[in-house]
């Protein structure tokens, strides 16, 4: 049954406007309360304009009732879009148009620009009209790709409607080689416990079915505590990086197949954060353990935290990198400081003839959360007027700061 008929939720009833129970009743009487002509006009005017798709912009109609009487429906009252549906089918001159409205919609059909799926528009859910008119240029699962990967750089979003445009079609695992299908996968997540990384992300370069997805999430318990460290240190040679607990975010590092392949195999076999912790007592005690962090370290690590030569805290060693690089070569900087008015912070601070520099090390940005703090922070600095150099792993970052600081050769002094 489609979202947007006179028949949908028994509107032509009357339930809602008729029914004392208390649940329904703080709607119905609320509206009641506050509705007046004007308020019939701008019903009117939203079916009249938008047909029997009317009901898909409550939110919008409601807003502007709220507007025009002061009110606050909008958060104060239960189910105002069955309240509207009732009171457009209530109004002879709005039944009678939403009921011929709906007739002609039957064959009207559009087609998502990505995954070029055919969908009846009065099949089409609620929020695609609210986001995107009546004329919608995508299906509700490839929005929400879309905005889910927004941030990401072209080579992932390249792949996106290759993927979507063959989500119904059978696919062979790269890991466990069964058939499998992503058409009900799309809204498929794991985690660790804390972020959540979804089941699509690696299908993009690769074929991983849903089964060995969630099967990398769990802790894999069986082999010896010199297994279990052996595994943990064959990770930390693959990613060139002490990891941390967050093994969710390891999962955007690579964009190509045959390592997100080998990450994937490696973590099927490898115990969680908190199964290292169980064994070894912390996970810190784990990396020691391992030989990830030499016995002694602790002097030189605070939890996954790197010492820099100088001094300061860096949350991997490619950051550590960036630091020494910085210090080595003589080029004054402050560490974890604020953007302007925001709780964001960034890597490094620099001054330079009273000039304000930000360093930012963008190190996952497959991520797509990563990302969109990315972007925060790239937005932030453009809006206080600060330069940001921004480094990423693929750049040649050394000659980036060569170059902005006038370093000929190594060991030379900025001028």
């Amino acid at each position: 049954m489609s979202f947007y008929g006179t028949s949908f939720a028994n509107i032509q009833s009357g339930w809602y406007r008729e029914t004392q129970n208390e649940n329904y009743a703080l709607g119905r009487s609320h509206i009641d309360q506050i509705w007046s002509k004007q308020c019939d006009d701008i019903l009117t005017h939203y079916v009249f304009e938008y047909g029997t798709y009317f009901s898909a912009l409550s939110e919008k109609i409601i807003q502007e009732i709220d507007v025009l009487c002061g009110s606050n429906i909008l958060n104060e009252a239960r189910y105002f879009e069955y309240y509207l549906a009732n009171r457009a089918y209530e109004i002879e001159e709005t039944k009678i148009f939403w009921e011929e409205s709906f007739k002609k919609e039957f064959d009207r059909s559009y087609k998502c620009t990505f995954c070029k799926k055919e969908t009846l528009l009065l099949n089409c859910h609620p929020e695609i009209i609210k986001t995107q008119g009546i004329t919608p240029q995508y299906c509700r699962n490839c929005e929400y790709v879309i905005k889910r990967y927004e941030s990401l750089d072209v080579k992932v979003k390249d792949n996106i409607p290759i993927l979507l445009r063959n989500i119904t079609g059978e696919k062979k695992c790269n890991i466990c080689n069964r058939g499998y299908s992503l058409e009900n996968e799309i809204f498929t997540y794991a985690s660790f416990g804390g972020k959540s990384v979804d089941c699509l992300y690696p299908n993009l370069f690769t074929s991983i079915c849903p089964k060995c997805f969630k099967k990398a999430f769990k802790d894999y318990k069986r082999g010896s505590k010199k297994t279990q460290l052996s595994r943990l240190y064959e990770l930390f040679i693959f990613i060139e990086e002490i990891p941390t607990q967050d093994f969710s975010n390891l999962f955007y590092l690579f964009n190509d197949e045959e390592s997100i392949l080998n990450l994937f195999k490696i973590f099927l076999k490898l115990r969680t954060p908190e199964g290292y912790k169980k064994d070894f007592g912390s996970f810190f005690a784990a990396l020691v353990a391992s030989g990830i962090l030499p016995e002694g370290s602790r002097k030189l690590t605070i939890g996954t935290m790197v010492l820099a030569e100088d001094g300061h805290l860096c949350l991997s060693i490619a950051e550590k990198e960036v630091d020494d690089f910085l210090f080595k070569h003589q080029i004054q900087h402050d560490k974890e400081v604020h953007y302007p008015n925001s709780k964001m912070r960034t890597d490094w601070e620099i001054y330079k003839n009273d000039h304000r520099i930000f360093i930012e090390y963008f190190g996952l940005m497959n991520n797509p959360d990563y990302a969109k703090k990315t972007q925060y922070e790239i937005k932030l600095a453009k809006e206080n007027s600060i330069e940001l150099i921004e480094l990423y792993p693929e750049d040649n970052w050394r000659e980036k700061i060569r170059i902005r600081f006038d370093i000929l050769s190594e060991g030379s002094d900025i001028k």
